[in-house]
């Protein structure tokens, strides 16, 4: 974590998307990435909730490598990371395991 982190966990991906939505009105670049769902259908959740931002980008990914790939090559001003216990990490045995933080 870098200066200036909030880290929230809910349990609540309608609550979480207008989070982004709202901080994505602000300018600022959000990266959702979803470890339960697809991309269509958050898309379609957002359409529902009146939410639509080229700020704000999803990923449906369960790979924390994959995840952090993203995050350096978008360096968003805000992380959200919906179902935090589903993200994997490949660790040295090649086995895998669940990301815990």
């Amino acid at each position: 974590a870098r200066a200036g982190t909030v880290v929230i966990c809910l349990e609540d991906p309608e609550f979480l998307l207008q989070v982004a939505d709202q901080y994505a009105k602000t300018d600022k670049k959000i990266l959702y990435v979803s470890g339960e769902e697809s991309s269509t259908q958050i898309a379609l959740r957002s359409s529902r909730l009146g939410i639509s931002s080229e700020s704000l980008l999803v990923v449906s990914d369960t790979s924390l490598e994959s995840i952090l790939k993203n995050v350096e090559r978008f360096s968003p001003d805000l992380l959200i990371i919906d179902s935090i216990q589903t993200p994997l990490s490949v660790g040295p045995s090649s086995r895998l395991s669940c990301w815990t933080g």
